[in-house]
């Protein structure tokens, strides 16, 4: 992978994407304590079901494909300028197709 090729905006807005995924679950999930002990865990909908319009405030899942299809349009790009077969998009196929030239 040539990394001289890649946009670290676009790294940087899945990754975020990722990140308020991971945190926007945990922070649904809602530990109950008796002691110290954890005894129950319920979620953040089922205490206050209002909250579910956060669910729809919080839409970082349709950014994470859209970012992911561009970077992947960059290298569908790459590879019919190289005119490579389909399935050459791995260090292995790389090989292989300039092996065969």
């Amino acid at each position: 992978m040539n990394t001289d090729a890649r946009d670290p905006y676009l790294d940087a807005l899945r990754a975020g994407a990722l990140i308020i995924v991971v945190l926007g679950h945990w922070v649904a999930t809602l530990p109950r304590f008796d002691e110290g002990v954890l005894v129950a865990a319920d979620h953040l909908l089922q205490e206050w079901p209002k909250a579910g319009f956060l669910t729809w405030l919080v839409q970082v899942v349709p950014l994470f494909v859209f970012v992911s299809a561009a970077v992947a349009a960059n290298g569908v790009e790459e590879r019919l300028a190289r005119r490579a077969p389909r399935g050459t998009g791995g260090q292995v196929g790389r090989c292989d197709w300039h092996g065969r030239r």
